[in-house]
């Protein structure tokens, strides 16, 4: 097995144990020669991408798979951004209300509901940030 710069993987059946792309100087060469048969290249088959773990001599001993967004978190954090937005939004008269004078204890509830759920709904986002994915947050901000 043949490994290059991108982590692109290559075998050939006859050859399980070297570099036969010597031959082709034209040709990009790989970084790593892996034994076909090995441990090491039975993970590198199944693991749809990694990062190469080297020694001190710069040869692959290991990789470290790097594990792919779960599509159900990532639409749930773009649920929650939506609801931050609208959230946001259902804000505007309430707090219109309370500022010229004419807000009533059921805006004030409104507003203290609607805070309580948008502390939820960043907690549970944060939990989303933390398993390694990044997401724009502006509209949690109200639209910076």
């Amino acid at each position: 097995m043949i490994i290059f710069a991108n982590n692109a993987w290559q075998t050939q059946s006859d050859k399980p144990n070297e570099n036969w792309l010597t031959n082709y100087p034209n040709l990009e060469q790989p970084l790593y020669v892996v034994d076909d048969k090995s441990e090491l290249a039975q993970k590198i088959m199944i693991t749809a991408q990694f990062n190469v773990v080297t020694d001190d001599d710069g040869q692959i001993v290991d990789i470290e798979p790097i594990e792919q967004p779960n599509a159900k978190l990532i639409e749930r954090a773009d649920e929650i951004k939506s609801r931050l937005a609208e959230i946001d939004s259902l804000e505007i008269r309430p707090i219109g209300a309370i500022v010229v004078g004419n807000g009533t204890d059921e805006d004030k509830n409104k507003l203290e509901e609607l805070e309580t759920e948008k502390v939820e709904l960043r907690n549970e986002l944060s939990e989303i940030e933390q398993q390694g994915l990044r997401f724009d947050l502006k509209s949690e901000k109200g639209g910076e």
